[in-house]
């Protein structure tokens, strides 16, 4: 409500911790600057650079580095971004998702997004100090990670031959061991893999399936959270 000049904007308890749209903006040009300005907004259909979108409460932010940062050798070329997002009312809580990827259109979908990893952050009463802790530590590090420690995950996941991968039920005990997928995500995953990569005989090609397979998915929620387990998988190899 509005009176004598005073605005209130939202009644919060003794336990709110806020974390301001100003201080998110700070983060994403932070890793811009650690980046050594490899990060950028994404193009839109209409060749303009967009990401950047506020309010006079909330904030979302999507930065990529693009052009291919990781290339290992055909399928395997991959660029960095992230998501981060806000809102200083409350309604919504902080949010920062990061990730590699093949490619994003001009709606800014990402497609076969691998390593995703997320932070999010209700807007309690400690909420201030675990954004600095993770959320600014999470960001920086992707940032300023070399490229040559995601290369060499990748080979070594291409190079993991995976057991009796021609047997669907195999692949399923498999990916059960190391993750929670369906009977359905198995058996998708690998038709993908077969389909797109020629083969499903590696951990790679594996991956590849899975998020392939995700691209059907009506829901983004769906999607996100196949190819996020499927990033996960990359830590089988990972140091």
């Amino acid at each position: 409500c509005i009176r004598d000049s005073t605005e209130i904007r939202s009644f919060n308890g003794p336990n709110y911790g806020r974390i301001w749209d100003a201080e998110v903006v700070e983060l994403a040009e932070t890793a811009v600057k650690r980046s050594d300005g490899k990060f950028y907004n994404p193009k839109s259909y209409d060749d303009n650079r967009n990401g950047l979108y506020a309010s006079d409460h909330d904030v979302f932010i999507f930065m990529i580095d693009g052009g291919s940062q990781l290339d290992v050798g055909p399928r395997a070329e991959l660029n960095r971004g992230f998501f981060t997002w806000n809102s200083e009312t409350g309604a919504r809580m902080f949010g920062c998702t990061i990730f590699y990827f093949n490619s994003a259109c001009g709606n800014h979908i990402v497609w076969g997004a691998q390593h995703v990893q997320s932070v999010l952050i209700r807007h309690s009463k400690y909420g201030p100090k675990r954004f600095q802790r993770e959320a600014l530590d999470g960001l920086l590090r992707i940032a300023e990670q070399q490229d040559s420690t995601m290369a060499d995950t990748v080979r070594r996941a291409q190079q993991y031959v995976l057991p009796k991968a021609d047997d669907s039920d195999a692949v399923l005990m498999f990916l059960n061991e190391h993750g929670k997928f369906t009977k359905g995500e198995s058996r998708e995953a690998v038709t993908y893999a077969l389909n797109e990569e020629g083969k499903c005989a590696t951990l790679w090609d594996l991956i590849q399936g899975l998020t392939a397979s995700a691209r059907d998915y009506v829901h983004l929620d769906s999607r996100n959270n196949l190819e996020e387990r499927a990033g996960k998988l990359l830590a089988i190899v990972a140091n």
